[in-house]
């Protein structure tokens, strides 16, 4: 307890000496740092105690109904932590509450300021804050997870996911890696796996695109502001623009069908509990040659825009997985939750 608050205190002391110097030289958070006020040791500690002061300056941490604040504010205070995590080489200690303040300012924004931020947070919550995740009763965009999590209560599993764009944002296996399952996930995105190396070790990380053929070896993939737009198909384009994303670059990213790669990690997964499919209109092309007669997984999500409950036969994903012994357990918003009773493969 003596201990705690003499450390208290220091920090207390650090954080004013932190204030002298911005106000009589304009110094930042990181040029603080890496000043002779602090010790290499303590950085961790001081850099979460003055990111919290920052918030605090602003009138923000802590309030429920945060007033609106500039995008150079906010900014200021990201890009910090950004440098900060540089400084710590990844290792930022950063309690969840001031974590969530972050977040919380983060969504008040609007959506162009939304969008200009979006990169900048996504890589501190992939690669400065891989040891301290803020929990969520939900990861996944609709709460798909819960209903996998509920339908398969008592168990762990391997999911295989496919488009899994994050390792933890709209992610609909990240629930249940945190209750021991495990799996493959898989998305083109360059440099976009080095965040699941971080937060998800214990998972097979795959930087590859699928598809329903192999030739000629890669494919082109239409990348957003917006990551989760993120598209093999050229047609996605006119939507992911419709609701204000905006295409940044066209880039080849390598390509694999799913029986290929599974049958290059079969010896790594008995079968397979769950599939998640969410790559922005390529699902049925990948679903209409996934081999269904390896692998039979017990549960399927997958995204079908506009489904008619009262039709559901008029959709060609719909079809297909009916063709194949799967029943229709649950749909939300976009994603449909498919069951077989039979045993998984």
């Amino acid at each position: 307890m003596i201990k705690r608050l003499a450390d208290t205190v220091k920090l207390i002391l650090i954080a004013l000496r932190y204030l002298v110097a911005r106000r009589d030289s304009g110094q930042t958070i990181s040029e603080f740092l890496v000043s002779d006020a602090v010790g290499v040791r303590e950085r961790g500690a001081v850099a979460s105690a003055l990111v919290k002061l920052e918030l605090e300056s602003l009138s923000i941490h802590g309030d429920r109904d945060a007033p609106k604040v500039t995008v150079k504010q906010f900014g200021y205070v990201l890009q910090e932590v950004n440098n900060i995590g540089y400084l710590q080489r990844g290792k930022v200690s950063m309690t969840r509450d001031t974590w969530s303040g972050l977040l919380r300012i983060y969504h008040t924004l609007n959506q162009a300021d939304y969008q200009e931020l979006n990169r900048l947070i996504d890589k501190l919550q992939n690669e400065y804050f891989c040891d301290d995740i803020v929990p969520q009763d939900a990861y996944a965009q609709e709460g798909e997870d819960l209903i996998v999590a509920r339908l398969n209560r008592n168990s762990t599993g391997f999911f295989v996911d496919i488009g899994a764009h994050h390792p933890t944002r709209f992610s609909n296996t990240y629930k249940l890696y945190e209750r021991g399952w495990r799996g493959i996930n898989i998305d083109p995105l360059p440099g976009g796996m080095q965040a699941f190396e971080n937060l998800r070790p214990k998972d097979i990380n795959l930087e590859v695109a699928i598809s329903d053929n192999e030739e000629p070896g890669s494919l082109t993939y239409y990348m957003f502001d917006e990551p989760a737009f993120n598209s093999l198909e050229e047609r996605n384009i006119t939507d992911a623009t419709a609701l204000g994303a905006k295409l940044i670059a066209e880039v080849k990213v390598p390509v694999m069908t799913i029986e290929s790669l599974l049958g290059e990690r079969s010896g790594e997964f008995e079968k397979i509990d769950l599939l998640t499919v969410d790559v922005e209109h390529h699902e049925l092309r990948i679903l209409q040659s996934f081999p269904f007669h390896l692998y039979k997984p017990s549960n399927i999500v997958v995204e079908i825009k506009g489904l008619d409950l009262l039709k559901p036969d008029c959709n060609p994903v719909y079809r297909c997985l009916s063709e194949q012994g799967y029943r229709l357990r649950s749909y939300l918003y976009h994603s449909a939750i498919f069951v077989h009773d039979g045993p998984a493969l």
